[in-house]
């Protein structure tokens, strides 16, 4: 009896073993699949608002300060008759570069007429610098240039010219050239005078008779060349010197 136990004991065991090597393997749970890590979302770049630009200030202006411009932009365009409209009746201009003086007088506006005319003739301009209000008035630094006839020594006469006003019309404008500079141009001036008396005698005759200046003073007086025709007639004859130069 105790051996078929034994027997049984070894049949079991074998049949478990048995058992358990056909028995299919045990399923493994499923490796759970990773949930990537929800990303910080990263804040969009805020563009950059560029700070608001303070204005600049407006440029200081006037009624002045827009007469004195429209007498440059009359000069330099040759409009006499918008000069004019510039001035008052008993307008008094001093020593306006080395032109004649206009006095103050009933015929005050012919005087000055003819004298913007011979500047036209001459085909001058004006390039003003800073204008400023100044006691009352306006001041511009002014390089003028005279077209032929202002071509040696210096090329440009310097003014400080100064407007005073009456009623806002220029009742005074002064303008005197520098000394120091003025006879520098006059000196070569004089040899230019020289070479034309010689070379061009007729046109200088005309240029140099002194009734021909009258009108400056006394208007009622014409004389053979209109005021515009002595500023041509000395632009033509410098510019012959000039040419003789070269």
């Amino acid at each position: 009896m105790k051996g078929q136990g034994s027997k049984l004991f070894v049949v079991t065991v074998a049949f478990l073993l048995i058992a358990g090597a056909c028995a299919p393997a045990a399923t493994p749970p499923p490796t759970p699949t990773p949930v990537p890590p929800t990303a910080t979302p990263v804040p969009p770049t805020a563009t950059p608002v560029p700070p608001t630009a303070t204005p600049a200030p407006p440029t200081p202006t006037s009624p002045l300060l827009d007469i004195a411009g429209a007498y440059f932009d009359a000069f330099n365009g040759q409009d006499v008759d918008g000069i004019l409209a510039l001035f008052t009746d008993d307008a008094l201009n001093h020593a306006f570069c080395h032109m004649p003086v206009v006095v103050n007088a009933k015929n005050a506006k012919d005087q000055l007429r003819n004298m913007y005319e011979q500047f036209a003739g001459l085909g001058a301009t004006l390039e003003p610098g800073g204008c400023e209000l100044q006691g009352g008035g306006v001041k511009c630094p002014v390089v003028i240039y005279r077209d032929n006839c202002l071509d040696v020594g210096s090329a440009v006469y310097h003014l400080s010219l100064k407007f005073m006003f009456k009623d806002e019309r220029i009742v005074t404008l002064f303008g005197p050239v520098m000394v120091d500079e003025a006879k520098t141009v006059h000196a070569a001036h004089s040899e230019r005078d020289a070479w034309l008396e010689k070379n061009r005698p007729d046109e200088m005759a005309k240029f140099n008779n002194p009734a021909e200046w009258e009108k400056f003073t006394d208007p009622s007086k014409p004389g053979t060349l209109t005021a515009r025709q002595m500023g041509e007639l000395a632009s033509d004859v410098c510019a012959a010197y000039r040419a003789a130069q070269k």
